[in-house]
This record gives structure tokens, C-alpha cells and sequence, in this order.
């Protein structure tokens, strides 16, 4: 299949080539030869691609670990001055595929700071722990998102579920955001109350989140969260692989 689709990409439009590397990306199977014939098709071609489009061909080409730094490079060009017309899933799809490629982009970055926070709203818990993970992940400090997000997911943070929530206190324990203390306090009570629904994966990652908060970064409730997270792995450590 991905030979005869690499065959007769001059025919497809932009929908079409992102849907296609998108597909292939979500089940994670291998296609080298697609991807790199789907990157020179879409280069040149990359003032056609769609808001969805560009967010789509991004994520695809991180999640499936391949290098094309060309043609995100043309993808943040094209995106930074569009971002009015993404959606949220499409701005925090694009945050994630920048830092998760490692492929630099600090105006794209900015700019989607900008577009995003006074849309924060608008954003579900997936989306808001995700656009943070992404910030933290890329290294790309922006005051004004972290202390919206923070808020946003201390009044909404009912609705995280433990994969959100242990992320977004990664994310902030990670940064050294100044609203690492806000956020991590802030949702302290759900994931205390939360806990027997965590992986083991959720309450490592947690655990090291409030660990390095208790480190003097920010979170007075580290301490009580911290023995309860003992509480909780203990007897499940079995279960815990070796990187937790």
C-alpha cells in the first residue's frame, strides 16, 4: 500500500498527503520511503495545506520518529502567521510535534503562546496538558501561557484524568515555572483523590513531579502528596517496570 500511494502522490492534494502520513503515524507502521516522498511532494506545495492539514502533517512526521527538517521548518513558516485559524486541538498538536521532533521553532512557538492563551477556554484537559508538556519538552518559556494554563487547570481540574494530570505536573515541576507553585498545590487534592485510578507509569512520573517540587520549586503541598504516592506504589511495585 504505501508503495503504490508513494507512486502517485503528484495526483494527491494537501488534504490527502497529510491524511495519508497521519494514518500511517497513528497505527506506527514503518514507511520511510512514504515519508520521505510525502515530505518532497508537500514542501513545495506547503501554501496549499489547510490549518488541519499543517497540524496533521506535523504530529505525523514526530510520531512516527521521522527526520524531515525541511519541511518543518516550511510548516512553522507557513503555520506562524495562520494561527488564528487553528483550532485547539491543531495548536496543541503542533506544540507537541515541535518538541517531540526537537526541531527548533521559537517564533512558531511564541506565536502560538500568543493565539492560545486567551483561547485557553477553549481547550479541553487533553489539549491544556498537552500544550504545556510540550513548552516544558522544547525548553520554550513563556510566563504569560504558563500562569494561564496553571489557572485554567486549577479550576478545571476535576475533569483531568490521571494521564492529564500527572503530565501537566511534569510539565511544570520540569520548567521551573514561577507557576509551578499554583498548578502543583492547585491540583494536589484531585491527584491525591485520584491515585488508585494511576498507572504505575502516572504515579512514577507524579511521584518525580512533587519530588523535584519539594526540592525548594515551588509546591507546599509536595510533602503530603509525596506520602501518599509512597502509599499508593508500594504495594504495586511488582507491577512497575524498570523505568517506573
Amino acid at each position: 500500500v504505501a508503495a503504490a500511494a508513494g507512486a502517485s502522490l503528484s495526483e494527491c492534494n494537501s488534504l490527502e498527503l497529510s491524511t495519508t502520513v497521519w494514518a500511517y503515524a497513528r497505527v506506527s507502521r514503518p514507511a520511510p520511503a512514504l515519508f520521505d516522498s510525502v515530505a518532497a511532494e508537500s514542501e513545495p506545495r506547503i501554501g496549499s495545506f489547510s490549518p488541519q492539514s499543517l497540524a496533521n502533517t506535523a504530529w505525523a512526521f514526530a510520531a512516527a520518529r521521522h527526520r524531515a527538517p525541511s519541511l518543518l521548518t516550511a510548516v512553522a513558516a507557513e503555520s506562524a502567521p495562520r494561527l488564528q485559524a487553528f483550532k485547539p486541538l491543531e495548536l496543541a498538536n503542533l506544540s507537541w510535534a515541535y518538541a517531540t521532533a526537537r526541531h527548533a521553532a521559537p517564533s512558531l512557538l511564541e506565536a502560538i503562546a500568543g493565539e492560545a492563551t486567551p483561547r485557553l477556554g477553549q481547550f479541553n484537559p487533553q489539549q491544556l496538558s498537552c500544550l504545556a508538556w510540550s513548552y516544558a519538552k522544547a525548553g520554550h518559556a513563556n510566563a504569560r501561557l504558563d500562569a494561564a494554563v496553571a489557572a485554567e487547570a486549577c479550576a478545571r481540574r476535576a475533569a483531568f484524568g490521571p494521564h492529564q494530570l500527572a503530565a501537566i505536573a511534569w510539565a511544570y515541576a520540569s520548567s521551573g515555572s514561577a507557576a509551578a507553585p499554583q498548578l502543583l498545590d492547585g491540583i494536589a487534592g484531585e491527584v491525591t483523590a485520584r491515585l488508585p485510578d494511576f498507572s504505575p507509569q502516572h504515579l512514577a512520573t507524579a511521584a518525580w513531579a512533587y519530588g523535584r517540587a519539594s526540592g525548594g520549586r515551588g509546591g507546599e503541598a509536595a510533602p503530603a502528596v509525596l506520602d501518599a504516592l509512597a502509599a499508593e506504589a508500594a504495594p504495586r511495585l511488582p507491577r512497575f517496570s524498570a523505568r517506573g
